[in-house]
């Protein structure tokens, strides 16, 4: 199913799209990923998968894994890690952040 399709059956099912996916969380938590760097994540996937054409066609069986997948591998390199284990966003995720807390 499509991304966009996915959306629609959470909305009509009442559901959240990742805050209450545990997985994601346990993985943010396990590694000390910070909420907000997963939420901006969320967005640039949501955006990726709803407006760019070759992601408007992507399907998927299971949405919620890939965006799982999507953080742990940092598929849009929004972040790095330094020497302490500390996060902070990159030139991606800086731009990404200012984009997406624009238009929210």
């Amino acid at each position: 199913m499509t991304f966009t399709a996915w959306c629609e059956e959470v909305r009509a099912k009442g559901e959240k799209f990742i805050s209450d996916y545990a997985p994601v969380w346990d993985y943010a938590k396990k590694v000390s990923l910070p909420e907000e760097f997963v939420m901006l994540a969320f967005q640039v996937f949501k955006d990726r998968y709803t407006n760019g054409e070759k992601g408007k066609r992507k399907t998927y069986s299971d949405w919620r894994a890939t965006f799982l997948n999507a953080i742990k591998a940092d598929w849009f390199r929004l972040w790095r890690v330094d020497a302490d284990g500390r996060y902070c966003l990159t030139s991606a995720g800086l731009q990404a952040d200012l984009e997406h807390r624009k238009a929210a």
